[in-house]
């Protein structure tokens, strides 16, 4: 089905049509920042194939959600410092001045950052909207910049541009392109990794994963040669990777590292196809239906942990939200405290103070283990149903 576009297509920029390939809705918080992208459609551009959220959301309330609540605080785990290191590697295998002046976009708690000062470099600086985060950073001896991509007052150019997991964030990719190309030196380049849209059939981990309230894009090869080719880049490394994430968890990325240049040309993604097929794996996910329809059956009260994106994709798109449902447990502080259906949001701690006979949903696309680890070590002695 075809329809007009909310949103312009971030590659091409067409702004008549889109082939909508899936709608995706959530159950968000009350009061939640991303309130107007709680549905939105995923579309494919008719004219150059490239798949995105169709969400009437402007930048500016995006970097409000980022600023106020980033989920890139927290400390890094082991498997996080391994992909950090992994990735500093890769980057050190086409930068190989330790001299570089290397900016961070979007850097989150600096671990890449980290990771590159540990190989070697020596003139970094990171850019992220939390405050947390650039205090956390400059603890590290790191140079650290409140702002975004469009709010900063950086003047100075820079050998190497770093946007890694981030323009899958960005409404208006093609300014964005242009603020990082005024960021180069001469020769400077700028490294980009995102989510892998071709493999997301490849890497299926739980229903409709990579569709949530902040992935609003969906690349691959073809989409980020085009985005060069729209803005003045050129692609000298093209490279997909896998992420792990946890036991038997990984998940598809692809990079391309950009110079300046003055060529242009345009070709077809086949984004959608690959995109449709992750669609119908997830339309015809049964197993953790069953476990909410047994819930809902039982009439147990539960207490949901996990309060992120697919919890609030469950609520919306399953029968959990007809369980009878006590609350939520999520160890984000900037959840803590929110209502989700008029259920409160609490921290781990009230897992001592309630009843043995209330069930625990472990609710988590990636991190159920950890949990489950976690349960166990509080000596509780509630029912525990994953649904995973």
């Amino acid at each position: 089905m075809d329809k007009t576009l909310l949103r312009s297509c971030p590659i091409c920029k067409n702004a008549s049509k889109g082939e909508v390939l899936h709608t995706q809705a959530f159950v968000l918080p009350k009061g939640h920042i991303l309130s107007a992208a709680a549905k939105y459609d995923v579309v494919s551009c008719s004219e150059c194939g490239f798949v995105f959220a169709d969400t009437p959301v402007g930048q500016d309330v995006y970097d409000r959600y980022y600023s106020q609540m980033s989920i890139y605080e927290m400390d890094y785990g082991a498997l996080d410092i391994s992909k950090h290191m992994s990735q500093a590697k890769l980057i050190g295998s086409f930068l190989n001045d330790e001299n570089a002046k290397i900016v961070d976009m979007g850097c989150g708690n600096g671990g890449l950052l980290q990771a590159l000062k540990e190989i070697g470099y020596k003139n970094l600086t990171a850019i992220d909207p939390s405050r947390k985060c650039i205090d956390n950073i400059r603890k590290h001896g790191i140079s650290g910049i409140e702002g975004s991509l469009f709010q900063n007052n950086i003047s100075e150019k820079f050998d190497l541009v770093i946007l890694s997991h981030v323009l899958e964030h960005i409404v208006n990719v093609s300014a964005a392109l242009r603020v990082l190309r005024s960021m180069l030196s001469d020769n400077g380049v700028i490294y980009i990794e995102v989510p892998d849209a071709s493999r997301y059939a490849d890497h299926y981990v739980v229903p409709y994963y990579y569709f949530d309230t902040e992935h609003i894009n969906h690349f691959e090869e073809v989409s980020l040669i085009n985005l060069g080719f729209e803005n003045g880049l050129r692609v000298t490394y093209l490279g997909k990777k896998d992420l792990v994430l946890g036991p038997d968890v990984k998940y598809p990325a692809v990079y391309a590292v950009y110079a300046k240049s003055y060529t242009s040309g345009s070709w077809k993604t086949n984004a959608k196809d690959s995109v449709l097929d992750y669609v119908d794996l997830s339309r015809n996910e049964t197993g953790i239906l069953d476990l909410i329809d047994g819930l809902v059956s039982s009439k147990e009260e539960i207490y949901i942990w996990g309060a992120g994106n697919y919890t609030m994709r469950l609520l919306e798109n399953s029968p959990l939200c007809r369980c009878n449902i006590g609350g939520f447990i999520d160890k984000d502080p900037n959840k803590c405290g929110m209502k989700i259906l008029d259920k409160a949001v609490f921290g781990t701690a009230i897992m001592k103070e309630m009843p043995e006979e209330v069930t625990i949903v472990v609710c988590s696309a990636i991190y159920s283990g950890e949990i489950l680890k976690e349960i166990e070590s509080m000596h509780v002695k509630h029912k525990i149903v994953v649904l995973k």
